[in-house]
């Protein structure tokens, strides 16, 4: 909203540097490694209530990974580790949804709007996406 007020206002004397991370593209970079041990994910439900849950599905049919959107608290967590693991045991890896907070398939188009207008993405740097990739086969 701060970014978004300072452009209404036309301050020329505003400037942030966030490094929001698109939990997609990790995913994928993560998975792509040969060497990757990764056998389920936990999606922030919070995320998800604002920028929707659409890409995760096709991720865990690509990658065969369970992926459960969940809360916070430590019901939630565990009820989450517990979805993962019975994907993982029954075979069928695919999404779950186990959050109270309301979420929805896609992005409401006013946030996609005010996101692109307001951000880019871009691709992290060599050393660091590898460094990323190291990290997730250990």
């Amino acid at each position: 909203m701060a970014v978004y007020q300072a452009a209404h206002r036309g301050l020329k004397n505003f400037s942030m540097l966030i490094s929001h991370v698109l939990v997609p593209p990790a995913i994928e970079a993560l998975m792509s490694s040969p060497n990757c041990r990764v056998q389920g994910f936990l999606a922030a439900g919070h995320v998800c209530a604002v920028m929707g849950y659409e890409e995760y599905p096709p991720i865990a049919a690509k990658y065969h990974v369970p992926i459960v959107v969940t809360g916070f608290e430590p019901l939630d967590i565990f009820q989450g580790v517990l979805m993962v693991v019975q994907q993982l045991e029954s075979g069928r890896p695919r999404l779950k949804i186990n959050t109270p907070a309301p979420c929805a398939a896609k992005a409401t188009s006013r946030r996609r709007s005010l996101s692109a207008r307001f951000s880019r993405s871009c691709r992290a740097s060599g050393a660091a996406s590898a460094k990323f990739r190291r990290a997730a086969s250990a």
